[in-house]
């Protein structure tokens, strides 16, 4: 292996990846010539929860291999958020001290490149960067006594068999520049084991010889390739989460539009918090990806058609708040005037006898003492200007205005102008009390 350029004091680090299923394990027993790792079968439909390391020397090379996480036939790294596949793949990493010359891309030949093995790569460019596959990426195409059954009597190489492929399988080996090997993993002759293991070494050299190893460095510069994974997979929790609030929202507001009753607008102040609280979430859910624009579309429209609900509520309150205040000014006033004119009516009325009870007094003295027409005029009118002064300031003007009461002192003043005067010899004659 020196004279492929790898040197027996550096070492290979070699990191296995792909779905549950593909040979992953046996794959890696092959290289290392050793069954240390545990195959297990695609129907499990699970999440390979363990990963592991060994290291074997291989003409006297240490090779360590370390099996990373294998995705089962569901969409498991969904309903698990995605942080068990980049947990556990950071652990892989640390089981080879974060340093890798080759990932090894696990493949099972006969099997159609489905969404499931589309999304296995993409998955895997998201969490150790999206130039992974095509820097250090190796293709190890397995089930490799399937395909000589296949093409035997054809006598189609591997190479060849890669080279009539189309999309993206094809894709995926150009994107790797063809470093693609077919492994046997069950085969039991030392020749066939020996030669594909030479032929991945010779791969791993050309990669080594052409650039540095895959580092932690390398890793980290891929956080935002995990980030956009981590969100992706809890898009169906953000969605859930997002249609329930809304169809909340919506819900309500089409109950106060439909019921058009402001007290249904006292929780809406409630709704719009929890709404701002979701929001506020979501965004930071996002991690800046822009996967959560289309939810916060949605909270958007919400958000405006409830605050034009509060707006119109709060209007409309206001108008209610000003008409009912109008309405209890207006009513206080007609009671008060309502009040009033009964207070002047009966004052009216009780100053109109008054007034009527001094008219008849003067009436009674005039006739019956004879004597007294000299003076009574003028005392009378003293007295009666007098008395009407001490009215004006105590009583309303209302009562001073009542037509009974000003008819009444007209006529006690018309009387005492008619009282004719004795100086001037034109004394009316007293009538004479007939015996």
């Amino acid at each position: 292996m020196e004279d492929g350029g790898i040197k027996a004091d550096e070492g290979i680090k070699l990191l296995l990846l792909g779905r549950t299923g593909n040979g992953k394990s046996s794959t890696g027993n092959s290289i290392l010539g050793m069954k240390v790792f545990t195959p297990q079968s695609s129907t499990s439909s699970v999440v390979t929860y363990h990963v592991k390391a060994e290291t074997a020397s291989i003409e006297g090379v240490p090779v360590t291999v370390a099996e990373g996480p294998g995705l089962g036939d569901t969409d498991v790294d969904v309903t698990d958020n995605g942080q068990s596949m980049i947990g556990l793949s950071e652990k892989a990493m640390s089981l080879i001290s974060y340093k890798c010359h080759a990932l090894l891309v696990v493949l099972k030949y006969g099997v159609r490149f489905t969404n499931q093995e589309k999304e296995a790569v993409r998955m895997i460019k998201a969490i150790f960067g999206e130039d992974v596959i095509k820097n250090y990426g190796i293709i190890v195409m397995t089930h490799g006594d399937s395909f000589k059954l296949d093409m035997e009597s054809d006598g189609v190489t591997f190479e060849e068999w890669c080279d009539e492929q189309t999309g993206e399988i094809r894709a995926l080996f150009d994107e790797c520049d063809k470093r693609y090997v077919l492994f046997d993993n069950r085969s039991k002759a030392t020749e066939q084991v020996e030669k594909q293991k030479e032929q991945l070494l010779n791969l791993v050299s050309g990669i080594k010889k052409s650039r540095p190893l895959y580092s932690n460095e390398d890793y980290l510069k891929a956080d935002a390739g995990r980030r956009f994974l981590l969100v992706y997979s809890k898009l169906p929790e953000l969605d859930s989460k997002t249609e329930f609030i809304v169809s909340k929202i919506n819900q309500h507001l089409d109950d106060v539009k439909k019921q058009q009753k402001t007290e249904n607008t006292d929780v809406l102040p409630k709704l719009c918090n929890e709404l701002q609280e979701h929001k506020s979430w979501l965004e930071a859910e996002d991690k800046d990806t822009g996967l959560t624009k289309h939810l916060l579309v949605q909270i958007a429209i919400a958000e405006h058609r409830l605050k034009s609900t509060m707006d119109i509520a709060r209007k409309t309150q206001e108008l209610e708040t000003e008409r009912s205040l109008q309405m209890e000014g207006t009513f206080k006033a007609t009671t008060l005037e309502a009040r009033e004119d009964k207070q002047t009516g009966f004052l009216s009325l009780a100053f109109y006898t008054h007034w009527a009870l001094i008219y008849f007094l003067i009436n009674t003295i005039l006739h019956i003492t004879p004597g007294c027409i000299k003076l009574v005029p003028i005392i009378m009118d003293k007295l009666l200007g007098i008395y009407k002064v001490l009215c004006c300031f105590v009583l309303p003007r209302k009562v001073m205005q009542d037509k009974r009461v000003v008819d009444v002192i007209k006529a006690i003043e018309t009387k005492l102008a008619q009282t004719p005067d004795p100086s001037n010899g034109t004394e009316e004659s007293v009538p004479k009390h007939n015996k």
